[in-house]
């Protein structure tokens, strides 16, 4: 019986390494990033807003990386077209990461670049912050917004401050890749 149970626990997790995707809700999502697992999926709707979506979260050594899917984090905007949707949930990243600072969370908060990407035939809005976390020190962070199945898709890419920002492009060109070959 012992043998069978571990067949069955060896079988499963080399079909887990094989899977290169999740499904979350019907969006497809790569498995790992950059060799970088998923760790899991949350579902925000479920605390009583659908407008707040889905997340998947990603965790490596030097990484971690967040893909979220939502119509607005922001009750007044849910009625808005959904490029004005995008335009007002990036332009909110600043108002959170003050609320952040007020609350002493973070502190030496410095906006790096604000800017259109191209990725394929996307436009993502991108935002890009240094900052200090109380609890994870000195980081960067990537934020870029665009329009995924009529839902707002939010990347967010963080590494130590001073990591090689090839890596964090990296990650985010093999996203923007494999959502597109859905």
């Amino acid at each position: 019986m012992k043998f069978f149970a571990l067949y069955l626990l060896t079988a499963a997790l080399s079909l887990a390494n094989v899977s290169t995707k999740i499904t979350v809700n019907g969006s497809t999502f790569p498995a790992s990033i950059q060799n970088i697992p998923w760790i899991g999926a949350t579902n925000y709707g479920a605390r009583g807003n659908p407008d707040l979506g889905m997340g998947v979260s990603y965790r490596g050594e030097s990484m971690k990386i967040d893909l979220y899917l939502y119509d607005s984090l922001n009750v007044d905007w849910s009625k808005l077209p959904l490029k004005e949707r995008i335009k007002k949930e990036n332009e909110s990243i600043l108002d959170i990461f003050k609320q952040l600072t007020e609350s002493g969370d973070y502190t030496n908060v410095k906006i790096k670049l604000r800017e259109t990407i191209k990725a394929g035939e996307w436009s993502f809005a991108h935002t890009e912050l240094d900052f200090t976390d109380k609890n994870s020190g000195d980081l960067n962070s990537h934020y870029y917004l665009a329009e995924l199945h009529g839902k707002i898709l939010k990347i967010r890419i963080s590494s130590q401050a001073g990591a090689d920002p090839a890596i964090a492009k990296a990650a985010f060109l093999e996203i923007a890749a494999a959502l597109a070959a859905k």
